[in-house]
Formats: structure tokens, sequence, C-alpha cells
């Protein structure tokens, strides 16, 4: 059983903290849970996803709530996980990242984005749509029944990997 609660963060994490890239980068959707103005109510809705090759990446319509409550308050929790046929969804991988969402150029975001997402470009070219970037804070892995680390932004994203 490897655990976070079981032995030092650091410990903890260090072997799979590959795992956790790889589930961020082959990301296609997620769950996004921002913040409902004013009293902070969650909301969580399905988005697509892309990644920089580290963090998540985002492409959302100021129209929708999400974009709308990220604008007020700009915390936010991504739920990205894989999926196998027939498998319960909770015996597998899957990461929360914690952090804040802020905007991006879309010169840094689209050859990606669009890579993974072809049909988004005919959409994201309307005013109402800009890139996201999540600035993960923190992420929660979760390689099912009691497999389960926390890590730390420099734990994850650290140069030396």
């Amino acid at each position: 059983m490897i655990s976070s609660e079981n032995m030092p963060p650091k410990e903890a994490a260090d072997p799979l903290v590959g795992t956790v890239r790889a589930l961020i980068e082959g990301a296609r959707k997620g769950v996004l849970a921002s913040l409902l103005p004013p009293d902070g109510a969650p909301y969580a809705s399905l988005v697509n996803v892309a990644s920089d090759g580290g963090e998540p990446i985002l492409l959302l319509s100021r129209l929708a709530w999400h974009t709308q409550n990220i604008l007020a308050d700009n915390r936010a929790c991504l739920l990205i996980s894989k999926e196998a046929e027939g498998q319960d969804p909770l015996e597998g991988p899957r990461v929360s990242l914690i952090g804040r969402l802020s905007t991006i150029e879309r010169k840094q975001a689209e050859t990606r984005y669009f890579i993974m997402h072809p049909k988004a470009r005919s959409y994201a070219r309307f005013t109402d749509f800009n890139f996201y970037k999540l600035n993960v804070e923190k992420a929660h892995y979760v390689a099912g029944f009691g497999q389960i680390v926390t890590m730390e932004r420099s734990q994850l994203f650290s140069s030396s990997r």
C-alpha cells in the first residue's frame, strides 16, 4: 500500500511523479470545480483538457458559469481520471489538481490544445474564448484503494525530472 498518510510525503510521492505527470499529459477531459459567487458554493463542469508538457490548459468561454466563477475567484480544482472499459471507475488512477487558473497567450497554448482537440479551432476564434492554464499548487493522486499520495508543486514539477 502506498499512502502519504503512512510515509513522509516526499518518499511516498517520488516514485509516482512520472505516473501523475503522464496522467496529466495524456488527459483529454476533466471535471473542473470552481466557486460560485457570491457565497462560494461549489460548481463542477466537464471541460476539455490539454497540457503544455506539465500543467493543464483549458479553452473556456466567458459565457460559461465556470469561467464567470474563475474571473471572480481563480481558485479551482481539476479532476483527471484514467478510465478503462469494464473497470470500476474507483479502481482506476485519478488526480485532483488544486491551484489557480490564469489566462495565457493564445500562441503559447493553441498548438498543443488543437492537437488534442482539433474541432476546437472552429469556436476558439470567437471573442469570448480564452486559454487558461491551471497553475498547480498541489496534486492529490489516487491509484486505487489505499494508494493515495499528495504532492506539492515542487515535487510534481521539479526541474530534475
